[in-house]
């Protein structure tokens, strides 16, 4: 390995951490060199993001579903985008590390055509290519380019070609996460509703039952009012209850038929109250479920985001053009870590 490879890979995880560090002023120095805290800010965040996919998931009530072969494909989907993010940080601060040393133009050159033989070249080798769309034929085209041009910047400009495959890349592993989270979470759904569904049969009956009572009681109070019609509508309707009725009730009949009314109902809430941490079970699942299908998909997302970012950050950096940040990247960051502590995968 030569001395300024060595020193690339010395100097480039404290050369991101440094540039992170330099804010989203974009401004020209006095040397004319472009600030490459965009660019570096934008990688951070990608990684970032992508490091909440890696957090353990906190299954609780859905723990018995963890394990499932959907979900288990879905992490098995991530796999793939891992790796691709991984390679894109780490090309990522070697660009900064050689645009920031005090090693000569052409000597930056040389390594970074040096960092795509020794490092891209045998990743494509390994790769399909085909769902890749980038091949060695045209790693060999880009690096021709780059040992070609006459700055750093030029030669990242003719790497370019590479940078777009990546983010198209990934955008396809993206896509491949997201419809697979929403098979997995369709898939523990309907497990859920299968498993609670003689607890749900119950407690419809006995809300229907309770309401039952709760009408019959109204309808005697009409009747007490005066209503004649309502007697009628309770024989209909409440049977159990018209039974302490004759066909002309006095004030003791009606009591007797409210005291019945209402012992049903207390009878009914009591069963029903005992159902209560079940069905607690069951919202809670459900809840839960629901958190962990919209995380996935923001975590997804605001990946996706970066990833966008990233790319054109290096068209930018490529161009000479020194420009903020598209959007405040690790302020997101900040604000979704609260909500984006879990989802249906590690």
């Amino acid at each position: 390995m030569s001395a300024p490879v060595r020193f690339l890979s010395r100097s480039m995880l404290s050369a991101v951490a440094a540039a992170s560090l330099l804010g989203g002023c974009a401004a020209f120095q006095g040397s004319r060199k472009i600030d490459v805290s965009p660019f570096s800010e934008n990688t951070v965040g990608m990684l970032g993001e992508m490091q909440k996919f890696n957090r353990p998931v906190n299954w609780l009530y859905l723990r018995k579903y963890q394990f499932l072969p959907s979900v288990n494909a879905v992490r098995e989907g991530l796999k793939p985008l891992r790796d691709l993010l991984r390679g894109i940080g780490l090309y990522s601060t070697q660009v900064v590390a050689l645009y920031d040393s005090p090693l000569a133009e052409d000597r930056k050159i040389s390594e970074l055509a040096r960092y795509m033989d020794d490092y891209i070249r045998p990743s494509l080798a390994r790769a399909d290519t085909e769902e890749i769309g980038f091949s060695t034929t045209d790693l060999d085209a880009v690096t021709k380019s780059i040992r070609s041009s006459k700055t750093f910047l030029a030669a990242l400009g003719t790497a370019q070609p590479l940078v777009n495959a990546a983010v198209s890349r990934g955008n396809v592993l993206f896509d491949n996460v997201e419809q697979g989270a929403q098979v997995a979470a369709a898939d523990i759904n309907a497990r859920v509703e299968e498993e609670f569904a003689p607890l749900n049969r119950n407690v419809a009956q006995l809300e229907s039952l309770h309401l039952a009572s709760v009408h019959g009681y109204t309808l005697i109070e009409r009747y007490r009012d005066g209503e004649a019609g309502a007697l009628d509508s309770l024989r209909d309707q409440d049977p159990a209850v018209a039974a302490f009725l004759p066909a002309k009730p006095g004030p003791k009949d009606l009591d007797a038929a409210e005291g019945f009314a209402i012992s049903r109902s207390n009878n009914l809430q009591a069963l029903r109250s005992q159902l209560d941490a079940q069905a607690e079970a069951y919202r809670s699942s459900l809840n839960e479920l629901e958190d962990l299908r919209n995380q996935t998909d923001e975590r997804s997302k605001l990946g996706r985001m970066t990833l966008l970012l990233w790319g054109r950050s290096h068209r930018n950096l490529a161009a000479g053009i020194s420009v903020k940040p598209m959007i405040d990247v690790m302020g997101i960051m900040k604000s979704t870590a609260s909500t984006a502590t879990k989802g249906l995968v590690p």
